[in-house]
């Protein structure tokens, strides 16, 4: 073999590595920055709810309690699967029913309908499609969370999420590989004999401080997206009874409450699929586990409690998709985690900013 070869592998290969950085930010660049600043302000969006819905804001005596609304949404939609009551929010203000239709894309997938309810009346004060475009102010939160999971299409957007969180990852691993080889080939150098720009300089200086922050975000965003799938808790199981008679909302939701009677109730969810469990999510006031969520999982014919899980207790996979969960929100380094989640959100922006630019400078 010619002594030139390795030579031309190595120039190829470096070649291939820059190009497919460019392209990859061509193509999905958008997706990219509509996911990192739907992030960040996800990051805000307890102040920013606040900020937007000062009305919402109600003392916990005068709040209607959840099973209340439970029983309300059940009425409208009874025997619906994976219907349901959730308190977002520590401040009761972002309360949601859900309850699912037929994906009108992929018919065999969900399309699950969103009610913000009003946590002092229980009445739902806005009803739409997970991930409608709403100019209601009360919508806002709602649509940040559909554009950072599946771009407001449905079924269909979070398949093209999950290819676009698996393309920027390559995209990272393309971009630090062509900064090391970049960085080989001026070693040596004279200052005078190496061609730079101010726009180049500052993207590999952000590329460089964020490609960490981003590769964890982008891990644990894409690992979440798979959660029905590695927590076992989706594959917990009922034993249909004779009757066939599935337990309504409140019934579940009295099982739970007897173990833990002063507990605050921050959702109540019909199964997903026949054959599947109620989950009930309490916080307890008192006693050991006070402060501390427990997820109740109840039997959809029997009423009999077939798991406890508390986030201390948890294990194996739902051991890491807790962590995760944490490192996706920043929650896990509490509020300076969290600002670190709201500053690496805007990345992508600059990032693509930064690459364009450096870009039509080097075409001139």
């Amino acid at each position: 073999m010619p002594a030139t070869e390795p030579a031309r592998k190595r120039r190829d290969m470096r070649i291939w590595w820059r190009s497919a950085h460019r392209w990859l930010a061509y193509v999905f660049g958008a997706f990219f920055v509509v996911q990192g600043l739907s992030g960040s302000l996800l990051v805000l969006s307890d102040p920013l709810d606040d900020w937007l819905n000062p009305e919402l804001t109600v003392p916990a005596a005068r709040r209607v309690p959840l099973v209340d609304m439970a029983d309300a949404l059940e009425r409208q939609h009874p025997g619906a699967a994976g219907i349901g009551v959730t308190q977002i929010d520590d401040a009761g203000r972002l309360t949601t029913g859900f309850w699912p239709t037929p994906d009108p894309l992929i018919p065999s997938e969900r399309r699950y309908w969103l009610a913000r309810l009003h946590p002092g009346t229980g009445e739902a004060l806005v009803v739409t499609p997970y991930g409608a475009w709403s100019l209601d102010r009360r919508d806002l939160i709602g649509l940040l969370y559909a554009l950072h999971t599946s771009l407001t299409l449905g079924a269909v957007g979070k398949l093209l999420q999950i290819v676009t969180a698996a393309c920027l990852l390559v995209l990272l691993a393309a971009g630090a590989i062509t900064a090391v080889n970049r960085w080989r080939a001026v070693r040596g150098k004279a200052a005078a004999a190496i061609v730079d720009t101010a726009p180049a300089r500052w993207h590999r200086r952000i590329g460089s401080v964020a490609a960490l922050a981003l590769a964890i975000l982008l891990a644990s965003g894409l690992a979440l997206q798979f959660e029905t799938v590695l927590d076992p808790a989706f594959g917990y199981r009922s034993q249909p009874a004779a009757s066939g008679q599935r337990l309504s909302l409140r019934q579940a939701w009295t099982v739970a409450h007897r173990r833990y009677g002063d507990a605050e109730t921050r959702l109540i969810m019909a199964p997903f699929t026949k054959g599947g469990v109620f989950r009930v999510d309490m916080v307890p006031r008192s006693g050991p586990q006070r402060g501390e969520k427990v997820e109740v999982f109840v039997d959809a014919y029997s009423g009999r409690v077939m798991k406890e899980r508390r986030a201390s207790e948890r294990e194996g996979v739902q051991q890491a998709l807790g962590v995760l969960e944490a490192l996706h929100g920043g929650k896990a380094l509490g509020v300076s985690g969290q600002a670190l989640a709201l500053l690496t959100g805007l990345l992508p922006m600059l990032l693509l900013t930064t690459g364009l630019v450096m870009r039509r400078r080097r075409g001139k």
